[in-house]
C-alpha cells in the first residue's frame, strides 16, 4: 500500500508496560487514518508472545493489555500531537507486519476504542 500520504510516526524498540507482562512494542502510528466518522488514528504495537504456534499469550490476556495500553498510552499521545479524534484502533500483530499488507502467517488482534475526553470504552462493531 502506497503510504507516502499518511502521517506516520515510527515505533521503537522500547518496550512498552502492559498488565499482563508481555513484551510490547509500538510499531507506528497513523495519525490520518480516517474513520466513518472522522479521524480514526491507528496505533499499532508488536507483541511476540501472541504468535498463533509459539506464542504463550491468550487473546483474553490480551484483551486487557489493548484497554490498558489506550488508556494509559494513546490517551497521551493523542494529547502530545493535539488530536481530537472521536476513534482510535489499537492493534496487536506477533511481527511487524507493513499497513495494508496481508500476512496470513501473522496473529494479529483489533480494538475499536471511542475516546471520551481521557477515558477510552471499546466499542463494539
Amino acid at each position: 500500500m502506497d503510504q507516502e500520504n499518511f502521517d506516520i510516526t515510527q515505533g521503537s524498540d522500547a518496550v512498552i508496560a502492559v498488565p499482563s507482562g508481555q513484551a510490547v512494542t509500538l510499531l507506528d502510528i497513523i495519525w490520518n487514518s480516517i474513520g466513518p466518522e472522522g479521524p480514526a488514528p491507528r496505533f499499532r504495537f508488536v507483541a511476540p508472545a501472541i504468535a498463533k504456534l509459539s506464542g504463550s499469550v491468550s487473546y483474553e490476556v490480551t484483551e486487557a493489555d489493548l484497554v490498558a495500553l489506550c488508556q494509559s498510552y494513546v490517551i497521551g499521545k493523542l494529547a502530545e500531537k493535539g488530536v481530537a479524534a472521536p476513534f482510535v484502533l489499537v492493534s496487536f500483530a506477533d511481527r511487524a507486519v507493513e499497513f495494508g499488507v496481508s500476512d496470513p502467517e501473522a496473529t494479529q488482534y483489533f480494538e475499536v476504542f471511542s475516546i471520551n475526553g481521557s477515558t477510552c470504552s471499546r466499542e463494539i462493531f
